[in-house]
């Protein structure tokens, strides 16, 4: 179960970061630092929760770690919507929109298959978004 917790972790922080870039278009203004500091406080409490949904869960029942999968990427899709609701930075709007694009489109996968979380947490793109956003500042967003 550790290596499935882990892996559903890993995609949801990946997923959350991605998802974060997406900002709506009203532009607020936002310091990279505030951004910074609240995405990650957003991420962080996330992160926790996702971790209580998957305690207990059965590490040998696919049909359980499929609908923990479920979960984890629907907690994952509303941490990035209160990361969007931040609003960007000037001047990093694209690059964090490319980022958490990546990941919002990766967690719809999971929802839609989660027989496939495995194969979405090594995808090129995530991890690519993953380590943009580390490089970024972020701390806890797509960082699991």
């Amino acid at each position: 179960m550790r290596n499935h917790r882990l892996l559903a972790l890993a995609l949801a922080a990946a997923l959350t970061l991605s998802a974060t870039a997406c900002g709506s278009s009203d532009s607020k203004a936002i310091s990279k630092a505030d951004f910074t500091k609240q995405a990650d406080a957003i991420c962080k409490k996330g992160d926790a929760e996702i971790d209580k949904l998957s305690d207990g869960v059965d590490g040998t029942d696919q049909k359980a770690l499929e609908a923990f999968y479920v979960k984890a990427a629907t907690a994952s899709l509303e941490q990035i919507s209160k990361v969007r609701d931040l609003g960007f930075p000037k001047g990093d709007e694209d690059r964090l929109d490319k980022d958490l694009s990546a990941s919002e489109a990766a967690f719809e996968k999971v929802k839609a298959d989660p027989s496939k979380t495995e194969e979405l947490a090594a995808d090129k793109d995530i991890k690519a978004a993953s380590e943009d956003l580390k490089k970024y500042g972020l701390k806890e967003c797509g960082q699991g």
